[in-house]
């Protein structure tokens, strides 16, 4: 059985991107050093900056980019990829930047071996709740990754039978349902990538056609989402497989069709 490796045991490779900054380094910089010492005994810590940054930054360990270019969040994910590799390959890598697109990239890079863990710099800054330290134990494949979830999110809409828009699946319901098949589909508020996980599954799912999902414009809460494949395709292991009916366990999801002349096809 694995053993539970702890925080001291590991090693914290941060990546800071504060190329989007604007001023004075100064008290940033002492509050990401402070934040990530005084919780992660083993770290090294890596700047991504703009040009004019460069005299700021007191360490050898940067790389310079500028916001609005190609290669401002490409190069960032290289430089993760190339570090997993050679000079911090086994460490945790944590992604620290003001840009949401940015952490959201980040993050999606997890995968096997390669953890990334992400924090929009603004909550060190201020304090906020997203500060909170992971305690626990972070391993390789102790979680779910994304392709994992995809996978997994497949199977589950194949064995509730949510195959077309009039059996849509509300879309809260999902991380659920997976949990149920697979407990580290759980959402953990320490694990960035884990709350992020529906976001980035049904993001990929809208963008390579095998999800489908319909909304009311008009009120947040209101996704039905329905996955698209061949009907030929049957759920893993399916025995017990039962499609659902307008009288079973998810006969609330065929609202989406009651709402249908407000939703919106994405």
């Amino acid at each position: 059985m694995r053993g539970k490796v702890t925080i001291m045991d590991q090693v914290h490779s941060f990546i800071v991107d504060l190329v989007k900054h604007r001023g004075d380094l100064s008290k940033v910089i002492d509050s990401i050093n402070r934040h990530v010492r005084s919780n992660y005994p083993l770290n090294e810590v890596r700047w991504y900056v703009r040009p004019d940054q460069l005299n700021q930054v007191q360490s050898s360990n940067t790389r310079v980019s500028n916001p609005g270019t190609e290669d401002y969040v490409s190069g960032l994910m290289n430089w993760v990829i190339e570090l997993s590799s050679n000079g911090s390959a086994g460490a945790v890598f944590h992604v620290l930047s003001y840009d949401g697109y940015m952490l959201g990239r980040a993050a999606s890079l997890t995968q096997n071996s390669l953890v990334v863990a992400t924090l929009n710099i603004a909550s060190i800054q201020h304090g906020g709740p997203h500060t909170a330290v992971m305690r626990s134990a972070i391993l390789p494949r102790a979680h779910l990754t994304v392709s994992e979830g995809i996978e997994l999110a497949k199977d589950v809409l194949r064995r509730k039978g949510h195959r077309s828009e009039a059996t849509a699946l509300h879309q809260p319901k999902l991380r659920p349902l997976m949990s149920k098949q697979d407990d580290r589909a759980s959402k953990r508020l320490d694990d960035p990538l884990s709350c992020q996980l529906i976001s980035l599954i049904v993001a990929d799912g809208l963008d390579k056609g095998w999800l489908k999902q319909v909304k009311d414009p008009y009120r947040s809460g209101t996704e039905y989402i329905w996955l698209v494949e061949p009907l030929g395709v049957q759920p893993y292991g399916n025995a017990d497989y039962r499609p659902s009916t307008a009288n079973g366990d998810s006969g609330s999801e065929s609202a989406a069709g009651v709402i249908a002349a407000r939703l919106v096809r994405v």
